[in-house]
């Protein structure tokens, strides 16, 4: 899976895509922290069916306004073969 990060004027998107090497099912999950020291977390949870070449579009996330100017985002992702991974993003 990837995590892309869209910053344009004053909002940030988050785009969970599932990509995938082959067929597997795999659960996410995308959490996004914002403000100083991290005060407003989101968090969000799903699983999907990914087929071996495909990109579907999973999830988007937004924060506008002073939230978009500081922000960290993890994207945690485990497949149904056993493999876990982290891919993080931060603003600066």
């Amino acid at each position: 899976m990837k995590l892309m990060v869209e910053q344009t004027g004053g909002t940030a998107r988050f785009h969970v895509l599932g990509t995938g090497a082959r067929d597997c099912v795999a659960s996410y999950e995308l959490e996004v922290w914002s403000g100083t020291g991290g005060a407003n977390r989101s968090v969000q949870r799903g699983q999907a069916h990914l087929a071996k070449g495909g990109e579907p579009h999973l999830l988007d996330v937004a924060l506008s306004g002073a939230a978009a100017s500081r922000w960290s985002a993890k994207l945690h992702v485990r497949t149904s073969d056993g493999e876990s991974y982290d891919v993080t993003r931060s603003s600066s």
